[in-house]
C-alpha cells in the first residue's frame, strides 16, 4: 500500500474519531482526505455559466476548461485518445484485481470504463445543447471530444481572423471619452479570446497608440512606454479633469454674466428714478418729456 493510502486512512480514521461539533469541518477535512487520494475521480463539476459551451463564440474558453479539467485530473489520456480501452484478460478465479492510481496508462477495463465515463459525464454536461452538435451521453470521451473539435476548430480559425481583424479597425477618433474607447477595445479583446485568440495588454496598448490622430500624438510622447492599464487609468483621469475644468470655466463665465446684467439692471432703475424726480422738479421739463414721448 502506497504511502499517500497509508496517510489518507489515518487522517480518516483520526477525522472520525474526533466528536467535532462542527459537521462542516469535518466533512471539509474528509473532501481534503478523499481528494489526496490518488485513486479518486473528479467530481461531476458544473463549469461557471461563461465556460459552459454555448457555441463558436466560447468554443475556445470551454475547450481549455476542459483539458484544465482532464490535465489536473491525471486523465488527459482519455481526452487525446492516447489511453485507449484495454482488451479484457481472463484471471484466476482466486487472484485479486490489481488496482492502478487514476493516472496510470494501463487501467484495468473496468478502472478505463469508469475513469473515462466519469470525464465524458463532465463535458456532456456542460455543453448547453449537446445533441444539436451530435454529441450524445453514450460516447466514449474521445470520440465526444473528436466530435467537438470538427464542428468548432476549422470555423474556430476564420472566427479568430475576423475577431483579429475587428481589433485592428477599432481605431481612436478626434474626441471619444477615453474611457469609452477603451471599453469598446477590452469588449473586442474578451470577444477575440473566447474564439481562442490571444491578444495581450500589450497588443491593446500597440493597437491604440498606432491609431492615434496627430492632435494626440503628445501622448505617444509622453507616456507611451507605460503598460495598458497604467495608461488607460492616466487617459481616463485626463478626461475627467478636462470635463472639470469645462465645469468650472462655464460656472465662472455664467456668474461673471448674471452680475453684470444684476449691476446693469440696478443702474438703469437708478437712472429710471432719477428721471422722475427731475421731471417732478421741472413741469415744464416734465411737460416737454410728454409731448417727446408723443
Amino acid at each position: 500500500m502506497s504511502t499517500n493510502i497509508v496517510y489518507v486512512l489515518r487522517l480518516c480514521t483520526y477525522i472520525r474519531s474526533q466528536n467535532c461539533e462542527n459537521d462542516s469541518l469535518t466533512d471539509t477535512h474528509l473532501n481534503f482526505a478523499m481528494s489526496s487520494n490518488p485513486n479518486s475521480l473528479p467530481n461531476l463539476i458544473t463549469f461557471p455559466e461563461d465556460k459552459q459551451l454555448v457555441g463558436l463564440n466560447n468554443w475556445a474558453v470551454f475547450r481549455d476548461h476542459v483539458k484544465s479539467v482532464a490535465r489536473s485530473a491525471g486523465l488527459n489520456g482519455y481526452l487525446d485518445g492516447t489511453i485507449s480501452a484495454p482488451i479484457p484478460v481472463a484471471t484466476a478465479p482466486n487472484v485479486a484485481p490489481v488496482v492502478t492510481p487514476v493516472n496510470s496508462r494501463t487501467p484495468t477495463p473496468e478502472e478505463w470504463e469508469l475513469r473515462d465515463a466519469r470525464l465524458a459525464g463532465i463535458v456532456f454536461q456542460n455543453i448547453k445543447d449537446p445533441r444539436s452538435i451530435g454529441v450524445t451521453q453514450d460516447m466514449t470521451l474521445n470520440v465526444m471530444w473528436i466530435a467537438l473539435t470538427d464542428e468548432y476548430e476549422n470555423s474556430s480559425a476564420a472566427a479568430q481572423t475576423l475577431a483579429t481583424e475587428r481589433i485592428q479597425q477599432c481605431k481612436y477618433t478626434t474626441g471619444t471619452a477615453f474611457e469609452d474607447y477603451f471599453k469598446s477595445l477590452e469588449a473586442l479583446r474578451k470577444s477575440a479570446n473566447d474564439v481562442g485568440c490571444n491578444i495581450s495588454n500589450d497588443d491593446l496598448r500597440s493597437r491604440f497608440l498606432t491609431s492615434l490622430p496627430r492632435d494626440y500624438l503628445w501622448i505617444l510622447q509622453n507616456h507611451g512606454a507605460r503598460p495598458f492599464p497604467e495608461l488607460k487609468k492616466h487617459l481616463i483621469e485626463y478626461d475627467m479633469m478636462v470635463v472639470a475644468t469645462r465645469i468650472g470655466t462655464t460656472g465662472t463665465r455664467k456668474h461673471k454674466r448674471k452680475h453684470e446684467h444684476k449691476h446693469k439692471h440696478k443702474a438703469q432703475s437708478t437712472d429710471q428714478v432719477a428721471g422722475k424726480l427731475q421731471r417732478r422738479r421741472s413741469p415744464n421739463l416734465s411737460a416737454a418729456y410728454k409731448d417727446d414721448e408723443g
